[in-house]
């Protein structure tokens, strides 16, 4: 995908369903749409919460008890089937994507990392992740 090809904003919800309208609402309030709706930056938001395990539940038994992990998926799994509907809509669109979780818990290592496994194999050329801490770490 090119440079210049027109660019879509992915936010992967759901973990903390406020948390993405919240993103979303703040890309809406500081884009300088001069007052078009045309003006906008192209935002696909997908929140399907009902898809995640919970993050703090499935983090702490990693910690105190392996085998209960085997039990339970990890929350990436989920967000990466959201991923993939949104990299349709992406393609669909022929847009490159720039997507991210808003939810701090989502970014710990054993989730995130296991995210990032299973969407990059099959696009890593063509989507921009935004690690939310790495971003803020850099302001």
């Amino acid at each position: 995908m090119g440079k210049d090809q027109e660019v879509m904003i992915g936010i992967c919800g759901g973990v903390g369903p406020a948390a993405g309208l919240l993103l979303h609402q703040n890309i809406l309030e500081h884009t300088d749409s001069d007052g078009e709706d045309q003006g906008h930056l192209n935002v696909c938001h997908f929140s399907r919460s009902e898809d995640m395990t919970d993050r703090t539940e499935y983090l702490l038994s990693k910690t105190t008890d392996a085998d209960s992990n085997d039990r339970m998926e990890n929350p990436a799994c989920g967000m990466a089937r959201t991923f993939e509907m949104m990299r349709a809509a992406s393609l669909h669109g022929k847009t490159r994507l720039v997507t991210g979780v808003p939810c701090n818990t989502f970014h710990a290592k054993p989730i995130w990392e296991e995210f990032l496994r299973l969407t990059k194999a099959a696009h890593s050329d063509d989507v921009r992740y935004v690690h939310m801490l790495e971003e803020t770490r850099e302001l």
